[in-house]
């Protein structure tokens, strides 16, 4: 006789796939994660600042679960404020100008092709750039950066006696008087190099704002689906306030640095008479504060 079939007890119901934990990662992924993690941190020790930040990038993913990420996120902020730099610049004592067509190596290696007023990241210690230009001969400096130094200047000017550029020298031509006309075109006007620098400090302090707030905002959807319902660790919320403080500061130090850029643009002039205005930025509270310092 046909038997009716029967529905499978509770029991006996397969349970649904385990839904995996957020940290949950592939082992080879989590390996290379952790290689990154030793290696930035032999590079740190050995003050290979670039190289750590460079290791620190990789396992500060998702993919390297919270806990290495939430490290490597804050050893990576550690490195940037350890991190000097460096502006290079040159003047042709001939003319009283400043050089953009020069070549710069680092220890015998390239380093910068052109000169712009930008800081240049670089790793602490001793080191030795070399300027070249068409027409006049290498000029070489030792410097000794330190750690945490930020934005060194690095000047040399090539002199007007110099024996390369007599040999390269244009033979006399002919003067022609030129009357200037009320129609004709005031030169343009050369950004100044502070303005550069603070650029570049804007450009470096939105970016971490960046960097800062993916990693922050990575860290909250994980608490979300972690532990949100039974209530997240204090220590883990301290963590994910702590990123999100350091990111409005980012911005804030960024914003008030491409300020800066812009008034020092505009207010700034090559007279010593004229007047001048400087804004610089420090971080303050959950923000930035900016100082403006000018010569009247």
């Amino acid at each position: 006789m046909a038997q009716t079939p029967t529905a499978p007890a509770p029991d006996a119901v397969p349970a649904p796939d385990a839904v995996p934990a957020p940290d949950a990662a592939p082992a080879d992924e989590k390996a290379v994660c952790l290689v990154a993690f030793d290696e930035a941190q032999r590079d740190r020790a050995a003050s290979r600042l670039l190289a750590a930040q460079q290791r620190l990038i990789e396992c500060a993913r998702p993919a390297c679960g919270s806990a290495l990420m939430s490290e490597c996120t804050r050893m990576y902020t550690e490195v940037e404020q350890a991190l000097p730099s460096v502006v290079l610049s040159a003047r042709d004592e001939a003319s009283n100008t400043d050089l953009t067509a020069v070549d710069v190596t680092l220890n015998g290696k390239p380093f910068a092709p052109m000169l712009d007023g930008r800081p240049i990241s670089i790793d602490p210690g001793e080191h030795e750039f070399v300027f070249s230009a068409v027409g006049q001969s290498p000029i070489r400096r030792r410097a000794m950066i330190g750690t945490g130094d930020k934005y060194r200047l690095i000047n040399v000017v090539f002199p007007a006696g110099d024996p390369a550029r007599l040999a390269h020298a244009p033979a006399p031509a002919a003067t022609v008087s030129a009357v200037a006309t009320p129609g004709d075109t005031p030169p343009s006007r050369e950004i100044p190099p502070m303005s550069w620098v603070l650029g570049g400090v804007g450009v470096v302090g939105l970016g971490t704002f960046g960097v800062l707030r993916v990693v922050a905002s990575s860290d909250y959807d994980t608490l979300e689906k972690g532990c949100a319902a039974e209530g997240c660790p204090q220590s883990d919320l301290n963590n994910l306030k702590q990123k999100y403080l350091f990111s409005h500061v980012a911005l804030g130090v960024g914003g008030a640095a491409m300020a800066g850029a812009v008034l020092w643009y505009f207010f700034d002039t090559p007279s010593p008479d004229s007047t001048s205005v400087a804004v610089l930025p420090a971080p303050h509270g959950d923000g930035a504060l900016a100082t403006a310092r000018g010569t009247f």
